[in-house]
């Protein structure tokens, strides 16, 4: 299901923006696969918009640690070095 607007939020699995999320929901990891290796910046974000942690991965893949999330949707937000930003929304189980 895709979001068409200023500040879409693509929730499919495609790769067509250069990231995919896996698995969703999510237990007690998730793990991003970027397209092409190079610096990331990657925040996990609540419903409010608080930002809950803040990672940096130069890897076409990371591994995320959420077993200390609380049940609920969070949004996921890529940056990379040309500055271009894809927000992913995820499922803590």
């Amino acid at each position: 299901n895709t979001i068409v607007s200023p500040n879409a939020i693509n929730e499919n699995t495609n790769q067509t923006d250069g990231v995919i999320v896996f698995p969703n929901p999510v237990k007690d990891e998730v793990i991003l696969h970027f397209n092409k290796e190079g610096m990331h910046e990657i925040f996990c974000r609540n419903m409010l918009g608080e930002t809950i942690s803040v990672y940096r991965s130069r890897s076409a893949q990371t591994k995320l640690d959420a077993s200390n999330l609380q049940k609920g949707i969070y949004f996921i937000t890529v940056t990379d070095e040309q500055n271009h930003s894809v927000t992913k929304k995820i499922v803590k189980m």
